[in-house]
């Protein structure tokens, strides 16, 4: 079981530097949407900290962000 937390957030947060610090791996690796405006960051492991950062996002699980990245805001076909 992955125990890990999904957050879309939007790249114009005025918080985007303080939530990228909370991402498993820098802000700039992230996947971010095809336009550019949200990105998806990953919590650490085990992490259940409720970040103020965060507050006012969705939570996502594995399985939910893998369905979510396959959206065409997310995914090009041509690029994959």
């Amino acid at each position: 079981m992955d125990d890990n937390r999904y957050y879309i957030v939007n790249m114009n947060d005025p918080n985007i530097l303080a939530i990228g610090q909370l991402s498993v791996g820098a802000l700039g690796s992230q996947r971010v949407s095809l336009d550019g405006t949200q990105a998806i960051i990953k919590l650490p492991k085990g992490d259940e900290t409720q970040y103020p950062e965060l507050e006012g996002y969705e939570q996502y699980n594995h399985s939910q962000i893998r369905e979510i990245v396959f959206e065409p805001e997310w995914y090009n076909e041509e690029v994959g």
